[in-house]
């Protein structure tokens, strides 16, 4: 899974598969919203955003152990998971609120497809 912050605050997760995964990543990136299932907004009232594996748990001894978010360029491979417990995302944030967009399994081909979660800016006045 890959996470991308936009200069205006916006969050994109996208889960990509296929043999030319830089496209895909950005084709997902690019793809149109306008038929995503929309989500009830996200509230952050912390100013931090966790993203973690669900098969972790979220506090406890099984907690997975979170890293500051850091830019970076896109991977031009997929890599194999690790054997290890990876760790989670977290994201610092001066908004309290995200609208939210899931666009599930999407077949871009016969080889390459993905899913994808836009966290959007909500402004408040």
């Amino acid at each position: 899974m890959e996470v991308f912050q936009a200069e205006d605050g916006g969050i994109a997760v996208v889960q990509a598969s296929g043999p030319d995964y830089p496209r895909v990543v950005n084709e997902a990136l690019h793809y149109p919203d306008t038929d995503d299932e929309v989500g009830d907004p996200l509230i952050v009232s912390s100013g931090e955003l966790a993203l973690f594996s669900a098969a972790c748990d979220g506090a406890g001894p099984y907690a997975a152990s979170l890293v500051p978010a850091r830019p970076g360029p896109g991977p031009l491979e997929y890599g194999r998971p690790s054997n290890e417990d990876d760790p989670g995302l977290l994201i610092t944030t001066t908004y309290t609120t995200f609208g939210f967009k899931v666009r599930w399994y999407t077949l871009l081909d016969e080889e390459n497809c993905f899913a994808r979660w836009l966290l959007t800016p909500v402004r408040t006045f």
